[in-house]
C-alpha cells in the first residue's frame, strides 16, 4: 500500500490524496480505507485501479497538514501493512511576477513581486543584463519568425522538454534565441537547432540555469494549434522547473503494527500467498537453470546426469538409424530375389 498526491497544477481545482492498496491471495474482499485526521474519521471505499492487476486505488480531497491514520479495514490476515501514519505537507501556491500580455496568469499562483519571492516571467526582450539573481522564465516569439532548421542535439530527458513531441517542434522549427554575450554566462543548452555551430549561444531554442533555476523557452503565438499546444507545454515545464518542482516528492508512511509502533519493512512481509519454491516441471532437464528459469535446478544429481547422456548420445542414436535405413534399402531387393529362386 502506498499514498500520492496530485497537486491542482495550473488550474483553481483543489489537491488530491489518492490511497493505494494491493490484494494478494483467493478470495481476497474489496477493500475499504479509514482516514483519521485532524477532521475526525471517515470511512470510504475503494475502486479497482486499472493500471495493475489486484490493485485498488480511492481519491479523497487533500486533508489540511498535518499528522495523518490510514487503515484498511478487513485487510485480511496479515494486519502489518494494513495501517499506517503519514505527515502531510502544507501545498503552498506558487509566487510568480507575471509581465507577459499573451498569456494571462494561471490561477492557481499568487501574484508576488520577484524580490517577493516570485518567479519572473517575462518576454526575452526584456530580459536585464547580466542576469536576475532570483528565478525567471523569458520567452521569444520563435514560432512566429521560423528558423527552418531541424533538431539538433539535446539533453536527454530534461524536465523542459517532458511531454514535448519533438515531430511536432522539428515541423515549427523555432527561430534561435537571441541573446547577448553578457547574459549567456551561466547558461546552458537544452536544445539546439541543426544550424547551430560550436561557439556558444549559436542555434539555441531553448536554454536553462541550474542555480536558480531558470529557463528561456520558444513561446506564441497562440492563434495556431500546434504552436499553442508546444507553447503551453513548455510555459508548464518551465514552471515546474523554476519552482523547484519538477520531480515528484514521494510520500514515505510509517506502518504500524497492533500495538500502535512502527513496523520495519511491513511491505515486504505481506505477499504471503507466494509459494515457498518453484513448481516442479520439466524445464530443468532442458536448462541449467531451474523450473521457470529463477535458479539452478533442484533435480538430483542423477536424474541431471542421465539428462546429459541423453542429450550427448540422441545424435549417435539418430545416424545410426539412417545408416541401417540406407543398408535395408540396399540389400533388400537382392535378399528379396535370392528367395524368389
Amino acid at each position: 500500500s502506498h499514498l500520492d498526491i496530485t497537486g491542482a497544477g495550473l488550474s483553481e481545482d483543489n489537491a488530491q490524496l489518492h490511497i493505494h492498496a494491493v490484494t494478494h491471495g483467493e478470495g481476497a474482499q474489496r477493500p475499504r480505507v479509514a482516514v483519521t485526521g485532524s477532521g475526525g474519521a471517515q470511512e470510504h471505499p475503494m475502486l479497482p485501479n486499472p493500471a495493475q492487476e489486484n490493485a485498488w486505488i480511492t481519491t479523497l480531497p487533500y486533508p489540511p497538514p498535518g499528522d495523518l491514520q490510514v487503515s484498511l479495514v478487513h485487510g485480511g490476515g496479515y494486519v502489518g501493512d494494513d495501517h499506517w501514519r503519514v505527515t502531510l505537507p502544507e501545498i503552498s501556491r506558487g509566487k510568480v511576477d507575471w509581465r507577459l500580455t499573451a498569456l494571462p496568469k494561471p490561477p492557481a499562483l499568487a501574484a508576488a513581486d520577484a524580490d517577493q519571492g516570485g518567479i519572473l516571467v517575462l518576454p526575452l526582450d526584456r530580459l536585464s543584463t547580466p542576469l536576475p539573481d532570483g528565478p525567471f522564465i523569458a520567452v521569444h516569439p520563435g514560432f512566429a519568425a521560423n528558423g527552418g532548421t531541424g533538431i539538433g542535439t539535446f539533453m536527454d530527458d530534461h524536465p523542459l522538454l517532458k511531454g514535448v513531441n519533438f515531430d511536432v517542434l522539428e515541423n515549427l522549427s523555432p527561430k534561435p534565441l537571441a541573446l547577448s554575450p553578457g547574459q549567456l554566462p551561466g547558461l546552458f543548452a537544452v536544445l539546439r537547432g541543426q544550424a547551430g555551430g560550436a561557439e556558444p549561444g549559436s542555434g539555441l531554442w531553448i536554454a536553462a540555469r541550474h542555480d536558480p533555476p531558470s529557463a528561456i523557452i520558444p513561446f506564441g503565438p497562440l492563434s495556431g494549434e500546434a504552436e499553442r499546444l508546444v507553447s503551453l507545454r513548455l510555459m508548464a515545464n518551465a514552471l515546474q522547473f523554476a519552482s523547484g518542482m519538477a520531480e515528484a516528492r514521494p510520500l514515505r508512511p510509517d506502518f504500524l503494527g497492533p500495538d500502535g509502533k512502527a513496523v520495519m519493512n511491513a511491505s515486504l512481509e505481506s505477499q504471503t500467498h507466494r509459494p515457498l519454491a518453484p513448481h516442479p516441471g520439466y524445464t530443468a532437464l532442458r536448462s541449467p537453470l531451474g523450473p521457470n528459469n529463477q535458479g539452478p535446478s533442484q533435480v538430483p544429481s542423477e536424474t541431471a546426469a542421465g539428462a546429459q547422456e541423453i542429450r550427448v548420445l540422441a545424435p549417435w542414436f539418430l545416424v545410426l538409424a539412417l545408416v541401417l535405413a540406407a543398408v535395408e534399402r540396399l540389400i533388400g531387393p537382392n535378399w528379396s530375389r535370392k528367395g524368389a529362386g
